[in-house]
């Protein structure tokens, strides 16, 4: 299960996606694993940790994606023949397959649209990504992207659509209106891309190296790799990203290794590396984000894994190669008060041993009114922000103005700074890169 190329042994990172429904979402508590030798997917109540049913799909599934409102769960059937594949659309209330839509060849991810219009799906054999409208169940467009696309994510706030390119070890940003790529962002050379994440407010983006053995972080302003995160283990393989639904904590399966590194959002580092039963490849975070399920390819398990012990409280069998890669459980569902925070700008100039002057956007969302303590780090020793850290309120559209100053002998180059807005339970966390000159 270590073959770097994306095709039979490749898995994709999806996101969810859904029909649009005027009803209130329910919150589904199962977990939906695609078994890539057995052609079926196993239903595990999150709860009990039973297996409730067992659906057959199409020829090799990989990715699953849970929609936003639980009645959906779709299924990437790669179909080993290079001449096409599949998506299935399982109904969540019977349990049974009431769609499948053709696609490209071998395809890996799956990923929808808040909006739930429409659903994005690689095609690495064929080097695009199809576009389906989810109320026809038709491909509706064909983009272009890089060289073996793989994992797919599109951002919560509707505005971009991320594909990793395998070969090419790039991110390319799809608009999701002009449906063309607006930009591709460069990760390291021979890193291998794979799984893909968005923080819940926008701001940044996790990606799985596979082949460098690290996570790239992006910032969604800029556009620009901000932050590499080395992982620990003999031989790191990172293939999976799950974020938690508190968007602080990102979590990367590593199959070579068996583990799942845990990693600090608002730091960019590792804080610890949880032992898996055997083998690592989908992730998922349960909406309470209390339980980790992770695929275990190897032995046909499901690892349920305790947030707060971090250990396996639940081995699941399952069918043939479980690969689960993507959100095959469905995410939580945003309804109570939060807010969001980001740069007027997505960089600035500044000159080492003077101020330059910066403004944060703080935004209510659900409703949120009440006090955010605001900080800022990153930069060489000595960097400061004045009158950081400060408190401020935020009750609909506030903005926020400080200065930075970089030390004189700063040398030249560009250095990210991560600014967070903490409210008792809440944190929202944002980059802006700054160029000392």
């Amino acid at each position: 299960m270590k073959s770097r190329r994306v095709g039979l042994w490749r898995i994709a990172a999806l996101v969810f996606f859904l029909l649009v429904s005027n009803s209130a979402w329910a919150q589904n508590k199962s977990a939906y694993i695609s078994n890539r030798l057995s052609d079926n997917v196993s239903v595990i109540d999150t709860v009990s940790n039973a297996i409730t049913a067992t659906i057959d799909v199409g020829i090799a599934p990989f990715g699953v994606a849970v929609s936003p409102n639980g009645s959906r769960v779709y299924v990437v059937n790669s179909d080993l023949d290079v001449t096409g594949g599949s998506v299935s659309v399982i109904d969540t209330a019977s349990n049974s397959v009431i769609a499948t839509i053709p696609v490209g060849s071998q395809p890996n991810g799956v990923a929808v649209s808040p909006d739930n219009a429409t659903a994005y799906v690689t095609n690495p054999l064929d080097n695009t990504v199809s576009v389906i409208d989810t109320a026809t169940n038709e491909v509706t467009a064909t983009i272009g992207v890089g060289s073996e696309p793989s994992g797919v994510a599109v951002s919560p706030n509707g505005k971009a659509v991320y594909v990793t390119n395998f070969v090419d070890s790039s991110v390319s940003v799809i608009g999701p209106a002009s449906e063309t790529v607006t930009t591709t962002i460069p990760l390291g050379s021979g890193s291998g891309p794979v799984g893909v994440a968005v923080t819940p407010d926008s701001s940044a983006i996790y990606v799985a190296d596979s082949i460098s053995g690290d996570v790239s972080v992006i910032c969604a302003s800029s556009n620009t790799v901000i932050a590499t995160i080395p992982l620990s283990g003999l031989e790191p393989v990172p293939d999976g990203v799950a974020i938690s639904p508190d968007g602080k904590t990102a979590y990367v399966t590593d199959g070579s290794d068996n583990l799942v590194h845990v990693i600090d959002i608002t730091t960019n580092q590792v804080t610890t590396a949880m032992p898996t039963s055997n083998g690592a490849f989908g992730v998922a975070v349960t909406a309470d984000g209390k339980s980790v399920y992770v695929a275990a390819p190897p032995i046909d398990e499901v690892d349920a894994i305790d947030m707060a012990t971090n250990s396996i409280t639940a081995a699941i069998p399952v069918g043939r190669e479980p690969v689960a890669f993507g959100l095959f459980i469905q995410p939580a569902v945003p309804t109570s008060p939060n807010f969001s925070i980001a740069p007027n700008a997505s960089s600035e100039t500044v000159k080492g041993g003077r101020s330059r002057k910066f403004s944060l956007r703080l935004e209510s969302v659900n409703g949120f009114d009440g006090r955010v303590k605001l900080n800022c780090v990153g930069g060489p020793p000595g960097t400061r922000c004045s009158n950081f850290p400060r408190t401020i309120r935020v009750h609909g559209r506030t903005t926020a103005s400080s200065g930075i100053r970089f030390p004189k002998d700063t040398a030249p180059g560009t250095y990210p700074i991560t600014f967070s807005g903490q409210s008792s339970a809440l944190t929202s966390t944002a980059w802006e890169l700054f160029t000392v000159k």
